[in-house]
């Protein structure tokens, strides 16, 4: 028997082949099935989903402009793709408020990029950098949606470099870094 069809885990969107049992011989089984966002002429990665699993974000670069990447949306049921933010963007994570008790609810999306980290609504609305975040990367949500844990490339606020920090996520301010007992490097 076989089966296809995306794989929703811990919040990711795979893109996998059919899965068969280990009878089956099918030439077609690892043949990836493509969904109504991809497109030929751009390339879609780093997917992340909302809470209720409705709109995947992901970063998406055009073949014809390879140096520009920007995050898009699509929404899962009306089957329509548009443009996310319209600032390069990468890294994309979905925060998602946890309520003991009640269902997960979306929250906000941090991403960066060379100007360092931001945070918009989930629908694109209230577009934000947060201050001083220059140099910082990867943002990940803290499960309460008030930080982010970022890589630090180099930052002002920060002495040392390649090392992970809590940065509130209003303001933009580094709560504890390192951390993880992180050695913190000199720069040079």
């Amino acid at each position: 028997m076989i089966t296809t069809g995306p794989i929703l885990l811990a919040g990711l969107l795979l893109f996998v082949p059919a899965i068969a049992d280990a009878q089956d011989s099918s030439p077609s089984f690892a043949r990836p099935k493509r969904y109504f966002f991809s497109t030929a002429e751009a390339s879609d990665y780093r997917p992340v989903l909302n809470a209720d699993a409705t709109v995947v974000i992901f970063e998406r670069t055009f073949k014809d402009h390879p140096n520009v990447t920007k995050l898009y949306s699509a929404s899962l049921i009306a089957r329509t793709v548009q443009q996310f933010v319209d600032i390069a963007s990468f890294r994309p994570d979905w925060c998602w408020h946890r309520v003991r008790g009640h269902p997960l609810t979306s929250g906000p999306v941090a991403f960066s990029n060379d100007d360092g980290i931001y945070r918009v609504n989930g629908d694109g609305s209230n577009l934000m950098k947060l201050r001083n975040t220059k140099g910082m990367v990867y943002p990940s949500w803290y499960p309460d949606c008030q930080y982010i844990a970022a890589d630090v490339v180099e930052n002002v606020q920060i002495p040392g470099e390649h090392l992970i920090a809590q940065v509130d996520a209003m303001s933009g301010v580094v709560v504890a870094a390192p951390l993880a007992n992180q050695r913190q490097s000199r720069r040079h």
